[in-house]
């Protein structure tokens, strides 16, 4: 009799987190298609998947309900489960932590080894109900269980739902509060550029295992007496694997002058030289350095004083590199050639035309007599991501004192809508705007006033950008802390 009131509470455990998933899912399915791509999902298959995944969970959570047919969706779960796991596995050790959305509003936080957790015990559950669902068959028909089962788990279903709604509405009701709060609350005015930390300034320390398995310290690497150039890269940054060659060359001919290390939140899927990568979990070292996109690098001396700006991008890297590997001993760096970035404040914003989310052709010049603000995006880069659900409440908030959001994308398919703003998201063909504005990594923002002309320097970094387009990424951080 144990074995069948433990088989009722697993039964009715699951069918209730396979039923509100798939719900959550379909009632959200922009975000689902963000979280699958997130999870490493191919993309032509993320549209279908998006239907099909909550479908399967909703028809599991329906079988686990039925006698006839809960050993049968037992197995499914199981199957499920052991899947779900297995993902999630995959990206913690590949060093990437995307947000599991698998409950919609209720629970949306990056995954971690709770994640892993809560999936085991779902997964004995399943295999309980696998293992002792079948072998109880007879009992139950001889107890008249067919009937008690079924209230019993209806019952516990409808408990739990209740119980998941006065949650989730007592939580959504706290964000909101909190939301309305950041909202009002007076905004600093955006930086011109923020990236990089000041020359002089003491380097972060930091220690990372290698991809070899190897711990190495910026003082293990200091520890050579050579100046360090640290260069922060990406997984999925094209620039980032145009630039692994680059870095092979410099390895072998200036080993005796610079020690060249890559820093990486994921291990590329070809890397040609992997004993210099070292892994970072969420981009931590590049966030103490200020380095906000990928490709970027900055210079340590060799007494731990950073020792140069940081350097965006593939051409901007490349001469800090032979810079520094041109000082015989390390010290009288020589300065990089200033080198017009964009357009100066004030200047005429060119007429850009591009094609948004829907297809539909936009021009900067639509927005006439009206400031508005281009954010610079890359679906991939993982600190826009991080910005996504401020900008969204941005959108919901639709106040007057913020400027117009015309989010440029390097993206040129599904991802701009799955994105779920009410903004205008567009396709940068050819990185026009971005070359135009001189912007080289993401995210990024530029301000153009109601006469068309720009009016703020590149804003870089999360927290500048949200500055400037108007919002905060406070509300970001509350709503993970109560996740």
């Amino acid at each position: 009799m144990t074995a069948l009131i433990a088989l009722m509470i697993a039964k009715a455990v699951l069918a209730s987190t396979f039923a509100a998933a798939g719900i959550a899912k379909l009632s959200g399915r922009a975000a689902t298609r963000e979280m699958l791509s997130a999870f490493g999902a191919p993309e032509r298959l993320v549209p279908s998947l998006a239907i099909l995944l909550p479908l399967a969970e909703i028809a599991t959570a329906l079988g686990l309900i039925v006698p006839p047919s809960a050993w049968a969706a037992g197995v499914a779960s199981t199957l499920l489960l052991f899947g779900f796991t297995a993902v999630i596995a995959h990206n913690l050790l590949a060093g990437r932590r995307p947000s599991c959305n698998c409950f919609g509003q209720i629970q949306a936080a990056p995954i971690g080894a709770w994640t892993l957790a809560r999936n085991g015990l779902l997964c004995v559950l399943a295999v309980l109900v696998v293992a002792v669902g079948r072998a109880s068959a007879g009992a139950w028909s001889t107890f008249g269980a067919s009937l008690f089962e079924n209230l019993t788990i209806v019952l516990g279903m409808a408990c739990a739902g209740s119980l998941g709604v006065n949650i989730a509405l007592t939580l959504r009701l706290k964000r909101q509060r909190d939301e309305l709060r950041a909202l009002k609350a007076p905004k600093p005015a955006a930086p011109a550029m923020t990236a990089g930390l000041a020359v002089g300034a003491t380097a972060p320390g930091f220690r990372l295992k290698s991809q070899s398995g190897a711990m190495v310290s910026l003082e293990g690497l200091l520890s050579a007496g050579k100046p360090v150039v640290l260069i922060f890269t990406s997984p999925t940054c094209p620039p980032c694997a145009a630039l692994a060659r680059d870095i092979t060359v410099w390895q072998d001919r200036y080993r005796d002058r610079v020690v060249a290390v890559k820093i990486s939140e994921g291990i590329p899927s070809a890397d040609p030289h992997p004993e210099v990568l070292l892994l970072q979990s969420r981009r931590e070292v590049a966030e103490a350095y200020r380095c906000w996109g990928t490709p970027a690098a900055v210079l340590v001396q060799r007494d731990g004083t950073i020792a140069s700006q940081a350097a965006q991008g593939v051409v901007a890297i490349r001469t800090l590199m032979e810079n520094a590997a041109q000082s015989a001993d390390g010290t009288q760096l020589p300065t990089t050639p200033a080198i017009k970035r964009g357009l100066d404040i004030g200047e005429a914003a060119p007429a850009l035309r591009f094609t948004d989310q829907h297809g539909s052709t936009l021009a900067l010049a639509d927005f006439a007599g009206r400031d508005v603000a281009l954010l610079f995006w890359d679906p991939d880069c993982g600190f826009c991501q991080k910005m996504l659900p401020a900008l969204r409440l941005r959108d919901r908030s639709r106040e007057r004192n913020v400027p117009a959001l015309i989010v440029v994308s390097t993206a040129a398919d599904e991802r701009n809508r799955a994105l779920g703003l009410s903004s205008s998201v567009v396709h940068d063909a050819g990185s026009q705007a971005r070359s135009v504005f001189g912007v080289r990594g993401t995210p990024a923002a530029v301000l153009v006033d109601a006469s068309g002309n720009v009016a703020s320097g590149r804003a870089a970094g999360p927290e500048a950008v949200m500055s400037l387009v108007g919002g905060s990424l406070l509300v970001r951080d509350e709503a993970e802390a109560s996740a």
